[in-house]
């Protein structure tokens, strides 16, 4: 199902126009049923390989220029669908061209086939995924922007790696205001002294679920002063594999936020709550209004007409290509 903006859509009335095209262009043949018209799902799926294809080739152009000048960033990251359990590797394209205007577009998701998500595993597909644009011999010359995941480090450490300061964002805002002290008591032996271990709990809210993820917790029980000493540490760390382990990193004491309100939060975090509030809800209205794609199209036609007129765009100015697509940011 559709919305209502939806007679608004380029897309959509393009397909009207040409229907109304193809309807007077034969008019004269008389009756024509739109079984005639339309290809079967074999010659779509033939075009549209075609079609894919000659953009690669065109893009592939692109790619291996700015690489050679050293001015073409990819980031890759993995997702996992947790409905279907299938894990995706994909990978965004950034460069400026001669011009001075900034590019960025999706170069490629595909299905992360190894179980084990290892820092060969991740290599190995990261090099053949590049290799269909030529870019397999150029990783030397090509920066990549990663979180802090163990696996991509060491896939990525003989290149040149920038770690991505949004995902570092996330993680402060997440251990700031998602987390909850849950305390976990262990039974021991009558001769032993019992210790009582302390577990940190961060809710990571989503459009669609709340997911629980519990920081390792490592219980200790020591001997009393009339029996034999002994140390036990169990060690119950969680090796997630994926791309971020960002959250195993404890850069700062954990402060406990369950009881406190947001009257009573200091004014820096109350700003940033503000801040995220606001934008939540001019993205909610852009999404509604269909904004999106009108100030695509605007961007674009400003830059034909930059480029007609000889004007250099400002280098500030985020300018994409027809190849770019708008997406949320993971902030």
């Amino acid at each position: 199902m559709r919305p209502f903006s939806i007679v608004t859509d380029p897309g959509f009335k393009q397909i009207l126009q040409e229907c109304l095209t193809i309807g007077r262009d034969l008019r004269s043949e008389g009756e024509l049923a739109i079984d005639d018209l339309l290809p079967s799902d074999r010659t779509v799926r033939n075009d549209v390989d075609r079609a894919a294809q000659h953009e690669r080739n065109l893009l592939k152009i692109k790619l291996v220029a700015a690489a050679d000048d050293y001015r073409l960033s990819i980031s890759p990251d993995i997702w996992s669908d947790k409905y279907r359990n299938i894990s995706y590797l994909g990978a965004t394209a950034h460069f400026v061209d001669d011009n001075g205007i900034y590019h960025y577009f999706d170069l490629f998701c595909s299905e992360f086939k190894s179980k084990n998500k290892t820092a060969v595993n991740v290599l190995k597909m990261l090099e053949a995924q590049l290799a269909v644009f030529g870019l397999k011999e150029l990783m030397d010359k090509i920066t990549f922007v990663t979180d802090r995941g163990a696996n991509f480090i060491k896939a990525l450490m003989a290149f040149r790696v920038l770690l991505c300061v949004a995902h570092r964002l996330n993680n402060v805002l997440k251990k700031t205001f998602y987390q909850e002290i849950s305390k976990k008591k262990t039974i021991v032996s009558p001769g032993k002294i019992l210790t009582t271990s302390t577990s940190v709990c961060r809710t990571e809210i989503t459009p669609t679920k709340t997911e629980m993820t519990t920081i390792t917790t490592r219980t200790f029980a020591q001997a009393s002063p009339e029996g034999n000493e002994e140390d036990i540490d169990d060690k119950n760390d969680i090796d997630t594999e994926e791309s971020s382990d960002d959250d195993n990193d404890d850069d700062d004491d954990v402060v406990d936020y369950t009881s406190t309100t947001i009257a009573n939060l200091p004014p820096p975090a109350k700003a940033i709550l503000d801040m995220i509030k606001d934008c939540k809800s001019l993205v909610k209205y852009v999404k509604k209004a269909n904004l999106n794609r009108e100030l695509q199209l605007e961007r674009e036609k400003q830059n034909i007409n930059n480029s007609i007129n000889g004007e250099d765009p400002p280098s500030t100015t985020n300018n994409s290509s027809k190849a770019a697509t708008l997406h949320q940011s993971s902030v």
